[in-house]
C-alpha cells in the first residue's frame, strides 16, 4: 500500500477454485478482503499504518490480534504473529475481512 493507490484487487483460478484478495486504504482505516477455496491456507499480510497507534485487527467485527498479541477464537483463523510492522494471519479456507483499526 504506497503512495496515493487507495485500492487493489485481484483474482486468480487454481486447482483448487479462485483465490481473491482486495483491499482499501485511507487515512486511519484499512481493510483487507480475501477468498480462500475449500482445502486450502493462506496467509494475510497486514502492514501497520503509521498513523496508527496500538493497532487491532479485527476479522468481521471480532478481534484476531490485539494489545500485541493473537485472540484466539474466530473460525478459520489459525495463528496471527507480528514481525516489524507487519501482521501476518494464517487462515483456512473461506471469506474474510480484516480491517485494521487504532485502539485509542
Amino acid at each position: 500500500m504506497v503512495g496515493d493507490l487507495r485500492w487493489a484487487g485481484a483474482t486468480v483460478n487454481t486447482i483448487r477454485g479462485p483465490v481473491s484478495s482486495s483491499w482499501t486504504h485511507s487515512d486511519g482505516k484499512t481493510t483487507l478482503e480475501m477468498t480462500v477455496p475449500v482445502g486450502s491456507e493462506a496467509e494475510a499480510v497486514i502492514p501497520e499504518d503509521p498513523q496508527m497507534v496500538q493497532i487491532a485487527v479485527l476479522e468481521s467485527g471480532r478481534p484476531i490480534w490485539q494489545g500485541g498479541m493473537y485472540v484466539p477464537g474466530d473460525e478459520g483463523v489459525q495463528d496471527a504473529r507480528k514481525v516489524g510492522h507487519l501482521v501476518t494471519v494464517k487462515v483456512g479456507s473461506g471469506h474474510y475481512s480484516f480491517q485494521l483499526v487504532s485502539q485509542w
